[in-house]
């Protein structure tokens, strides 16, 4: 199972519409399955020094790294958060959303992989 781990900078230097929609997407991803681990560097300071790589990051490039993206232990982000499918393909990479035809409305011809038409 994947693990992502995101390491964050202090609240009050943090941009609230990113943090509540991050929130957002780690709440929902938590409960579809995903194992995702946020650290602050505020409230968890001893998680950027237990981490060698993070670590090394900071010291190399001071708090502008922050956020650091983790998947495993490996570095798959820096300076931002991931986008949704960015979540979606770090932690679910082996899924296939090719037989799923859901995604649009079937009323106006987006369902079952048709071209949208609305």
């Amino acid at each position: 199972m994947r693990i992502m781990y995101i390491y964050e900078g202090p609240i009050n230097g943090l941009d609230k519409d990113e943090l509540d929609r991050v929130s957002g997407l780690v709440d929902h991803f938590t409960k579809i399955g995903a194992d995702i681990r946020r650290y602050n560097l505020e409230e968890n300071p001893e998680k950027f020094g237990d981490n060698k790589i993070v670590k090394r990051f900071l010291d190399d490039g001071g708090e502008e790294v922050l956020p650091i993206v983790m998947v495993n232990n490996e570095v798959v982000i820096t300076r931002r958060y991931p986008g949704e499918s960015e979540f979606y393909e770090l932690l679910f990479p082996d899924s296939d959303l090719d037989g799923i035809d859901d995604f649009g409305d079937e009323a106006c011809g987006c369902g079952s992989g048709g071209t949208c038409s609305c």
